[in-house]
């Protein structure tokens, strides 16, 4: 019976050591240009990623503001750099197409930009918005696909995701 005991908390450790490794690899893995390109040409997407950005803004916002009141005047000090830096990504999509197809190579995100990515992840779930749901991957690929598109228009997208607030929070 403790063989069969240890064979399963090995195996169910295994088991769970691949699903946060997946997890974990899955969301430092390149942005992909066509997707990104797809976004920055169809107006209804991009739309729908910047709506799922300030959603996403919003939504961790007030799950800090449960706890800290703080939270709200954090997050309006911090609106005019995270519009601005919306402004340039609108206002630069075609040019950005453009350099996409001229260098068609996946993006990647800086470890710090990815590690805060999954743990965005880890605080929805913490919050009620369930892992691997359809909101959640929504949020976080949106947020993936508009950091790739800032990396493009910016020479500092870690310190400027770091300035913004509740992201702030997920920079260390």
């Amino acid at each position: 019976m403790t063989l069969d005991r240890r064979c399963f908390i090995f195996a169910g450790s295994a088991v769970l050591a691949a699903l946060v490794s997946s997890r974990t690899n899955a969301q430092q893995d390149p942005v992909s240009v066509d997707d990104l390109a797809a976004i920055l040409t169809d107006d209804q997407k991009f739309e729908l990623m910047r709506l799922s950005m300030a959603a996403l803004r919003l939504t961790l916002t007030l799950q800090q503001a449960i706890d800290d009141p703080s939270a709200i005047p954090q997050y309006a000090e911090s609106s005019g750099r995270y519009f601005d830096m919306v402004d340039r990504v609108s206002k630069a999509r075609s040019a950005l197409v453009d350099a996409l197809k001229e260098n068609p190579s996946p993006i990647d995100l800086s470890p710090k930009l990815n590690q805060a990515i999954v743990s965005i992840g880890d605080r929805l779930a913490n919050g009620g918005i369930e892992a691997g749901s359809a909101l959640s991957k929504e949020f976080l690929s949106n947020l993936r696909l508009f950091l790739a598109a800032t990396s493009k228009v910016s020479d500092n997208v870690d310190g400027w995701f770091c300035s913004i607030f509740p992201f702030s929070h997920f920079c260390s």
